[in-house]
């Protein structure tokens, strides 16, 4: 089935390029935004006049697919098509009028654009690819640093630049004094450009607009050349960009589920246009942003877990960027920001003791777990070289810098460095050594220590091998919670906070709980009056008076959370409760009608929360090659299949790369479970179980 017909929906209304991003917003583009700039609530709004009164366009339908947007309105006789699609960083919107009724009809259609806040200097301009194109240039740059480019392919009856003064805010603010007034000398403009339709019957008239941003006039301009030249061309260009993404780089998968097929190409959509590229000094290579709409930026460990998912691209470059970009914002003390922006300067205000790109606290450090992740499926020894130094200095920086009692544990110092946020862990404040932070630094260890014996530094893999323990040590002798049987965080002084959360989970994934322990935790994890929701896993427990299903880190259902715990579940046998785990995972996010890749879901409801089209949960496509197609990777390169038996009657997973080789894993309940490397038979087996490992060197 064509992946982009399999996506077509009629609830999602967003145009998403590198840097520019957009809004279908009824006929044309509402919102509009560029790099970290809103730039127009109205970039491209289409009107109707008809006899000299605005005349409202009935919406009749809208599809959305990664590569477009079709929309259809209606006015009396008058029928408008809209076909809005990405040419590079450019916001298209073909528009086809056709006059369905049997008289003559004329009316004039207005293209408004609505720039916000600043002053703008308007010129006309020819645009040298694309002869006969209508080109105009609001240039920002006095105020916010880029331009703004409008233009179509037919030039307009009329153009008109106007200031868009709001009478009743600006007077406000006169009377507020000099600071409101100087604010307000800079005009909103108005861009409006009208023509005129004349359509006999049956007649239809058609041109394309488009919209682009750029740090500099040439570059705005140079982003329209293209889609005017050329709409029909660029559309298709579009859409084979896509076509090419689904067929050359993400593995086949067809299985016996259609939700679970639909929310695995959902989320490589996701994957896909939250990638980023710069070339820029700072950022030179391609990384995936947590969301473009909300979050578009670097954020440390979006990027580290993100990369886990982007592992089974065929092209590792996006991957790899995603590791090399976090390292590469190395402080010289060691420590990794937890955000870096996209353009020099831009977090002074926040940050005002950081660099100005990027903050000054860190986030939880899954750098370690990721790299070892990637490395395990991909065998790239030589990314492992270029990441081991910075990761080594920002272990030695927690060593200097958190771990101020000298117990071998860390804390944090800064409720965004935790990650959790608004987690009632820090409602008493944040002098707390958390429990996930601290196994996320044994497992960092236990890498770094891997990695040195691959590089051939036994010496250093001695060292980080013994800070390791010592940290696992001061865990198990000081977290662990024998009456209540369940690691926990450490307040002040070495007392135990008595806010349980999942973080206790991870203490599984790095092997720290003894066989009895681990047992209780996973009592912890599926009792229904605690964490074992619909949808489990919320990060507060129901029975904490603090429990609140919509309230972001307070009780939500976090999906890359839910993979932490899957792996720790796996790692200590509880197969079982992990295949379950995976199951409601995979409902929560595809089962309810439409597949979905939030920031997070309601716990008891699965209703979506937060921010759409998040990155890394995007995790859930690692869970169907790892836990459906049965693909463990593995440190030593063979390859061990050991797939979770998830109630499904077939699966189809073709062309998953794995340390230069491409695996196939075909399931049938009647046929059996088969591997093959490279189109050639490795094994099968009569039921769904274990094969391997299997030497593909």
């Amino acid at each position: 089935m064509d992946p982009l017909a399999r996506l077509a929906r009629p609830d999602k209304d967003t145009l998403i390029g590198n840097l520019c991003r957009g809004v279908s917003e009824g006929a044309g583009i509402g919102t509009l935004l560029w790099a970290e700039e809103m730039v127009s609530r109205e970039a491209l709004g289409i009107y109707l006049l008809a006899g000299g009164r605005l005349v409202y366009l009935d919406p009749l339908e809208q599809t959305w697919r990664p590569d477009r947007i079709e929309a259809h309105y209606r006015t009396g006789d008058l029928e408008l098509a809209e076909l809005k699609f990405v040419c590079g960083d450019a916001l298209v919107d073909e528009l086809t009028f056709r006059n369905a009724g049997t008289s003559p009809l004329r009316a004039t259609v207005v293209a408004l654009s609505e720039l916000e806040g600043r002053k703008a200097s308007a010129a006309r301009c020819d645009l040298a690819g694309a002869p006969g194109a209508f080109a105009v240039l609001a240039d920002l740059q006095t105020g916010r640093g880029f331009s703004v480019a409008l233009g179509s392919t037919r030039a307009p009856d009329t153009l008109r630049w106007a200031p868009f003064r709001k009478t009743l805010v600006r007077l406000l603010a006169e009377r507020q004094g000099p600071a409101l007034q100087a604010q307000f000398k800079q005009d909103l403009v108005t861009c409006g450009m009208a023509f005129d339709l004349d359509l006999a019957p049956g007649e239809t008239a058609s041109w394309a607009l488009a919209v682009a941003a750029g740090p500099a006039p040439y570059e705005a301009l140079h982003a329209l050349e293209a889609p005017l030249a050329s709409p029909a061309a660029c559309r298709e260009a579009a859409t084979a960009a896509w076509h090419q993404f689904f067929e050359s780089q993400v593995p086949r998968f067809a299985c016996s589920d259609q939700a679970l097929a639909d929310l695995y190409h959902y989320v490589w959509h996701v994957q896909r246009v939250n990638r980023m590229e710069l070339a820029s000094r700072r950022l030179p290579w391609p990384f995936g942003a947590p969301a473009k709409f909300k979050y578009p930026h670097l954020w440390f460990w979006d990027a580290c877990l993100q990369a886990i998912t982007l592992r089974w691209l065929k092209d590792p470059a996006y991957c790899q960027g995603n590791l090399r970009s976090v390292a590469a914002q190395q402080y010289p003390d060691g420590m990794l920001p937890h955000e870096t922006a996209l353009l020099p300067g831009t977090m002074r205000r926040n940050w005002p003791d950081g660099d100005g790109q990027s903050s000054s606290v860190t986030q939880p450090p899954v750098l370690g777990l990721a790299l070892w992740e990637v490395y395990a499926a991909t065998g790239d020894r030589a990314l492992l070289a270029d990441i081991y130094p910075a990761l080594a200095r920002y272990d030695r920086w927690f060593e200097a810098r958190r771990d101020e009692d000298g117990d071998h544990l860390f804390a944090f110092v800064h409720r965004w460095e935790t990650g959790w946020d608004n987690s009632p862990r820090w409602d008493r404040g944040f002098d707390v050594e958390p429990v996930e932070v601290n196994a996320l630094i044994v497992i960092q260890r236990e890498v770094l220590a891997d990695v040195a014996e691959l590089l051939g530094r036994p010496e250093e893999a001695r060292g980080h091998r013994a800070r390791a323990q010592e940290t696992a040590e001061a865990m198990r002798r000081l977290m662990w919670d024998g009456a209540a049987a369940i690691y926990c965080d450490l307040l002040a002084d070495h007392a135990k906070s008595p806010v349980h959360t999942p973080a206790a989970f991870c203490t599984l994934l790095a092997g720290l709980p003894t066989p009895e322990q681990a047992a209780a935790l996973v009592g912890h994890l599926t009792n229904p009056a605690r964490f074992w929701t619909r949808y489990p896993v919320p990060v507060v427990p129901q029975d904490d008076p603090e429990f609140d299903p919509n309230d972001y880190w307070r009780g939500p259902t976090w999906i890359h959370i839910n993979w932490l715990i899957i792996q720790g579940l796996l790692r200590y046998g509880y197969r079982d409760v992990a295949a379950e785990m995976v199951r409601r995972t995979f409902q929560l996010m595809g089962g309810q009608g439409r597949p979905t890749c939030n920031e997070c879901y309601n716990p008891l409801t699965g209703e979506e929360a937060r921010t759409p089209d998040l990155s890394w949960s995007g995790l859930v496509n690692d869970l169907v090659i790892t836990c459906v197609g049965g693909i463990r990777p593995r440190a030593d390169g063979q390859l061990q299949c050991d797939p979770l038996d998830l109630g499904l009657d077939s699966f189809h997973l073709q062309g998953v790369p794995y340390r230069g080789h491409l695996i196939d894993l075909e399931f049938e309940r009647a046929g059996g479970y088969r591997v093959a490397v490279d189109g050639r038979e490795a094994g099968r087996r009569p039921d769904l179980g274990p094969l391997g490992p299997f030497r593909i060197d």
